[in-house]
């Protein structure tokens, strides 16, 4: 199982990357606390849209460490970083 996750306005770009099942698990605190602060899940089931709020959460929540340790990981702390700072938002698309 992996997420893909693509800018929900492909306007924007259309570029895209997948979150495979090992990194999805480094996530996995992160993910839960952006659950606990405002209900949004992110599985690997579900199709879900990211605020640039979320991904801000998202970015002060997780380890630099984490987001160094894999080529997936590098691209989306790349990707939550230009959802925050241009305020678009992202789709997360399960399988």
């Amino acid at each position: 199982m992996s997420i893909s996750i693509r800018w929900l306005d492909i306007s924007f770009s259309t570029e895209k990357m997948t979150l495979p099942d090992k990194d999805f698990y480094l996530m996995e605190k992160s993910f839960a606390i952006l659950e606990r602060k405002t209900g949004v899940k992110i599985d690997q089931y579900s199709d879900i849209k990211l605020s640039p709020d979320h991904a801000q959460i998202l970015l002060d929540n997780t380890c630099k460490e984490i987001f160094e340790s894999t080529v997936s990981l590098k691209k989306l702390y790349s990707f939550l970083v230009d959802s925050f700072k241009k305020s678009y938002w992202l789709y997360l698309e399960g399988d």
